[in-house]
């Protein structure tokens, strides 16, 4: 499907910034990231007024500019660029729309020689529903009046004033949000909100996702280190940075997706930082319990963790990069998730999930440097190590006997066509 953005008389409310990325820039990122197979944008504002798209747009986009004379019809250019043979969709380039609108637009059907309107579905404005979808021929029933009014689900408003900008802003935020399956309790709760204002601040400046990576990467050794070799208050307060780093660690991902500058190594650069943090967190605790005099105890259960967390997420990442080709530890599919999503499947395994996330542990650690309680530290991290390899044993069992179960089922249907 060929997509038209009519950036003509709406040259000023297409620049407006949204959150560090132009409302026409934010548009065609959408698009892009839904496979838009040709985008031309047509415009007709000053040569050159387009040349600084390019930094807004997502690593391999490409589209087609189309420079017209001001007050040019644009049912005309529409017909030159050859709207005829296929469905066309068009989008005003002052529009801020979510993704999931703009893919429900790009979905539904439009009869031969007919063409459609689309609003949201709840809190339509005026002027909100701008976005046209038009089969072969249908530039005729635009003229004629004969217009399909379609409401779909999502977002999607003109930002033509401050109002309109603000409420924008505010949505787009609000979509960084993660299930709380996902988030957990604590960061769904009470971190993600904080998080949210900080990047909305962030958006504004030059700073990059990976910056941020660096950043908390180095409060969170900076913590290792006072943990490792601070008397007790210092361990407190490096058990603090820790827990500030795990804090603040989602400020990266929510700044790359609402500025579009998500990568795959970005991704990876994340996780093994966070992986590297608690790997040398979990030596740092044993250190210190030997320096306090709790015995080589608690070194030898500090290096047995970080061994069996070392090879389960090397694992991991084996699986991620070969399965799915991603660096999120999020796309990784535990198969007994799997097995409860099946009908008439119970488990309480998938709820391990909620209580192995990062920033319960990271929470809970801090609470009981606080407590004075160093070597509940200790073992807890021996106990989380030791459960989150048995899960990893588990995981690999069960998809182990998925395929031996699939390949007795082709063998059977093999037998049963044969025998047919």
């Amino acid at each position: 499907m060929k997509v038209v953005v009519d950036a003509t008389a709406s040259e000023r409310n297409a620049a407006r910034q949204i959150l560090g990325v132009s409302v026409l820039g934010r548009i065609l990122n959408e698009l892009f990231l839904l496979g838009a197979e040709q985008i031309t944008v047509v415009s007709d504002a000053p040569s050159g007024a387009g040349d600084g798209l390019s930094k807004e747009l997502a690593r391999g986009a490409a589209l087609c500019w189309v420079q017209v004379p001001p007050g040019a019809d644009l049912d005309v250019i529409l017909d030159a660029i050859d709207g005829r043979g296929s469905e066309l969709l068009v989008v005003p380039a002052d529009v801020v729309a979510s993704r999931a609108f703009l893919s429900a637009a790009l979905r539904h059907p439009v009869g031969p020689g007919t063409a459609a309107v689309f609003s949201p579905a709840e809190r339509a404005e005026p002027g909100s529903g701008r976005i046209r979808k038009l089969a072969p021929g249908g530039a005729r029933a635009i003229a004629s009046g004969q217009v399909q009014s379609v409401e779909l689900d999502g977002f999607c408003s003109r930002v033509c004033e401050r109002s309109s900008a603000k409420r924008a802003r505010r949505i787009l935020l609000d979509q960084l949000r993660k299930p709380i399956e996902i988030d957990g309790l604590l960061g769904y709760t009470i971190m993600r909100p904080i998080t949210l204002r900080v990047t909305r601040f962030l958006a504004s400046t030059p700073l990059r996702p990976n910056h941020l990576t660096a950043l908390t990467a180095l409060v969170g050794l900076a913590g290792v280190a006072l943990v490792a070799f601070g008397d007790a208050g210092l361990a407190v307060a490096g058990a603090g940075l820790f827990f500030l780093a795990c804090y603040f660690d989602c400020l990266d991902g929510e700044l790359a997706r609402i500025k579009y500058q998500t990568s795959y190594l970005g991704a990876f650069l994340d996780t093994i930082s966070d992986d590297v943090q608690t790997l040398l967190f979990i030596g740092a605790v044993g250190w210190y319990l030997q320096r306090t005099g709790q015995g080589w105890l608690h070194v030898g259960l500090a290096a047995a963790s970080m061994l069996v967390f070392a090879l389960a997420q090397l694992y991991i990442y084996f699986r991620l990069h070969t399965g799915v080709h991603s660096g999120d530890l999020l796309d990784f599919e535990w198969a007994f998730e799997k097995r409860a999503r099946a009908p008439k499947e119970r488990s309480l395994l998938p709820l391990v999930k909620y209580v192995i996330k990062r920033d319960f542990y990271t929470a809970l650690f801090f609470v009981l440097f606080s407590a004075g309680l160093p070597r509940a530290v200790s073992f807890l991290l021996a106990v989380f190590t030791l459960g989150y390899a048995v899960a990893i044993i588990v995981h690999v069992a069960m998809e182990r006997e998925w395929l031996r179960s699939d390949s007795r089922v082709e063998a059977s249907s093999c037998i049963q066509e044969r025998s047919a």
